[in-house]
């Protein structure tokens, strides 16, 4: 899928007025089907869960924030972007997570 008139490149997304990384990698990921690592509150919601990084949101910063998702990010980055944001849709919900459900829930420190 691409969208006419989008720039497709992170610079060129990256060079327009009031967009931030997040809307880059997001754009890239999920309108040109590049592998960057994506990040937004479901997905930090999933690591901080899943794997006990972070916390709060607001104690992750940035640089540490992206260093862990590009380091989870597998070869094919944007089927594993689909799969943690269903996963976040799904399952691990804000309000009511339905952990007994997770595939992650034998290593999930939430769960634990």
């Amino acid at each position: 899928l691409v969208f006419s008139g989008i720039p497709d490149s992170r610079d060129a997304l990256g060079d327009l007025p009031g967009v931030s990384r997040r809307v880059v990698n997001t754009t890239l990921s999920f309108g040109f089907n590049r592998s960057v690592p994506v990040i937004d509150s479901r997905i930090e919601r999933v690591y901080s869960r899943a794997f006990g990084v972070g916390g709060d949101e607001r104690e992750m910063n940035d640089t540490y924030r992206w260093t862990f998702a590009e380091s989870m990010l597998p070869d094919d980055g944007p089927a594993y972007n689909r799969a943690i944001s269903a996963l976040a849709d799904d399952v691990c919900t804000a309000a009511f997570p339905d952990c007994e459900a997770c595939p992650a829930n034998d290593t999930c420190e939430y769960y634990r």
